[in-house]
């Protein structure tokens, strides 16, 4: 709200002749006219207007006063707030929220980052979250899926020391078997007798 400004001649004094040639009560009324506008206008129009605009600051807390002490006042207020970024439509106060632990330019956080992998979702992500080493190098070092056998015939590997080829080998290759006892010289050879 604007205030009333004061339209009281102060210079009727500065006006008059060198000589002036009105009575000393015309003088004297000339020389109080200004002082009596200036007092007419504070009692009758300032002080009024004053009063109106105390009631309405009396309605705002002296902390939301005290934050315009830091307003540039090269422009007005309103002029700084039309100088300012809209309202971006479409992000609610909960989007703006995430900004408040960004520390550098999103986009060149964001291109420093690994594109997309087509054809892989989250869950697939998921499984490289224990992987300690290069995933390739693991893989080239495991022994590759040998057709036609089953997880079954797998597991009776499980005991086996050494070479099965091996322990083949050094086993005899047939069982013998023959109509007479064994004679001397074929000392730990099985014989099974068939009559």
């Amino acid at each position: 709200m604007a205030l009333t400004k004061c339209n009281a001649n102060v210079n009727n004094i500065s006006a008059l002749p060198d000589e002036p040639t009105t009575t000393a009560t015309a003088l004297k009324a000339l020389m109080d006219k200004a002082g009596v506008e200036i007092k007419q206008y504070l009692n009758n129009v300032l002080i009024p207007e004053q009063d109106a605009v105390n009631i309405l600051l009396s309605d705002v807390v002296k902390a939301q006063i005290d934050t315009l002490a830091g307003v540039d006042t090269t422009n007005t207020i309103q002029g700084q707030l039309n100088a300012k970024q809209k309202v971006v439509s479409g992000v609610d106060d909960s989007k703006i929220g995430y900004l408040s632990a960004v520390t550098s330019d999103i986009q060149g956080q964001l291109n420093g980052k690994q594109d997309v992998v087509a054809g892989v979702d989250s869950t697939k992500i998921g499984y490289l979250s224990e992987v300690t080493s290069d995933i390739q190098g693991q893989l080239n070092a495991k022994q590759a899926v040998v057709a036609g056998v089953d997880s079954t015939e797998i597991g009776y590997l499980n005991g086996v020391t050494s070479s099965i080829q091996t322990q083949l080998n050094s086993k005899q290759a047939a069982i013998q078997h023959g109509t007479t006892l064994p004679s001397a010289g074929q000392a730990g050879r099985v014989f099974i007798l068939h009559k």
